[in-house]
């Protein structure tokens, strides 16, 4: 019909990680702090280089699993895991992460012995029995299950995964009565802790009983949409379909999905079918509206961005994206009007969009007028001090006046924030060129050029 982290492990690996940069090698700590940034595919590269030269080091190979496990590489994750497990047979770290590795890989029976090992190395940490429960769980093997849940929740009465998944087992195990629609309930709770690692491990057990379950289906599919796997959540959707048919909230899901996967027009078409079920939601009308942005249908979007505001009078978002789509119908005025409105309203808001600041500011430079868009780029730096767009835009500002030392600042800002923008780097150099700084603007028209595959300017 409908036709990427994991959370919870993701916080296991962030737990192991704290506190341990400085306790590396200072190529080791390099390519932590490329993690940090979230430039995974360059800290891979940094640490197979590293681990060329240091085929000993445990550190080495524990970070490329984990920089391989947050890629989804599973298979690559496993055997730099185990490479790290030789080296340092008593790291916690590694065991654990290994069983998960293992597990996402579907190789759950495989997963017990490391998972183990982790549970006899560090057996006060509940979270080791917390995972080895869970794959007990996964085999059915309900007895070992709870008995790791309760060592578990001993250790940590007041952890609501902990608990939730206990309760799960004995449910299975015909211990607690509870309903199929309380398991789901359980889950729906898991999710609005932001738990989407244990919601699914709930959903998919409930699942196993009731295959049927549209809206087990449903609620998985969603839990697959945060965790940004859109391919498998239009699945679930798909499956969930089979059984009834879904509402306005599960197609603005799906439609979302088509948004992950930069499929316009099928997000445009499931936009369209959730606000034509439900009219009055001012926020599918919004999402509708940037999708036929982004389809360039700019009237089409127009319409939808007012709807959203006659729904939602003074939503600032929909407000500055309405700009936004004058602006791509090159009506400037209309444009420069609106985000003068957005900003307005948001006078006295504790908590101010950028964007329309941004938008206002890039606007004014573009025509012609910097110094009256510097202001308001300077207060969406303010707002938002780690947007490269920002920093872009208010290096583009300078640059148009003439003051080079302030663009030179702001651009190199915005090469640190996004190192793979081409468009950043060919305008550093301009500034270097300008400056006199012909090695620096060298560098930088070769790192644009190695981006891009090409010599010429963009546009």
């Amino acid at each position: 019909m409908f036709g990427k982290p994991l959370l919870g492990v993701v916080v296991l690996f962030l737990q192991v990680l704290q506190g341990q940069t400085s306790q590396l090698q200072p190529e080791l700590a390099a390519a932590q702090t490329l993690i940090d940034h979230g430039d995974l595919p360059a800290a891979s590269k940094a640490l197979r280089a590293y681990l060329q030269s240091h085929k000993d080091s445990a550190d080495g190979y524990f970070l490329l699993g984990y920089v391989l496990f947050q890629q989804r590489a599973f298979d690559g994750a496993v055997p730099a895991f185990q490479e790290c497990l030789k080296l340092d047979p008593k790291n916690v770290k590694a065991a654990d992460s290994l069983g998960l590795a293992l597990e996402a890989l579907g190789k759950t029976e495989e997963a017990l012995s490391p998972l183990l090992q982790a549970v006899r190395l560090a057996p006060g940490d509940w979270r080791r029995h917390r995972e080895l429960g869970k794959a007990y769980s996964l085999l059915n093997r309900l007895d070992e299950a709870q008995a790791e849940l309760e060592k578990a929740e001993s250790l940590a009465p007041d952890d609501a995964s902990v608990r939730s998944l206990l309760a799960e087992v004995n449910r299975r195990r015909g211990f607690a009565h509870s309903s199929p629609e309380t398991s789901l309930a359980e889950a729906r709770a898991l999710v609005g802790q932001g738990k989407l690692y244990d919601a699914e491990r709930m959903i998919r057990g409930f699942l196993q009983t009731q295959k049927s379950s549209a809206d087990g289906h449903f609620l998985l599919g969603y839990v697959l949409f945060k965790k940004q796997d859109a391919k498998s959540s239009l699945a679930e959707y798909t499956e969930g379909a089979r059984y009834r048919n879904p509402g306005a909230a599960d197609l603005e899901v799906v439609a979302s999905d088509y948004v992950l996967l930069k499929d316009y027009l099928d997000a445009d078409k499931w936009y369209s079918k959730a606000v034509e079920f439900n009219p009055s939601d001012s926020l599918g009308w919004y999402y509708l509206g940037r999708t036929k942005y982004n389809e360039n249908r700019f009237q089409e979007a127009i319409g939808a961005f007012q709807q959203c505001l006659k729904l939602d009078p003074k939503n600032v978002k929909a407000e500055d994206n309405l700009g936004l789509t004058y602006e791509g119908l090159n009506q400037t005025e209309d444009a420069l009007a609106a985000y003068r409105t957005a900003i307005e309203w948001q006078t006295d808001a504790p908590q101010k969009n950028s964007g329309p600041y941004l938008d206002l500011g890039s606007l004014l430079v573009e025509s012609g007028q910097a110094s009256e868009g510097l202001p308001y780029l300077l207060e969406a730096a303010k707002l938002s001090p780690d947007d490269y767009g920002v920093h872009r835009q208010l290096g583009k500002a300078y640059s148009r006046l003439d003051q080079l030392d302030k663009a030179r600042v702001e651009l190199e800002k915005a090469v640190a924030l996004a190192p793979k923008n081409a468009p950043v780097h060919f305008m550093l150099a301009q500034v270097y060129r300008k400056q006199g700084l012909a090695e620096k603007a060298k560098a930088e028209n070769d790192l644009y050029r190695s981006l891009t595959g090409t010599s010429s300017a963009p546009e």
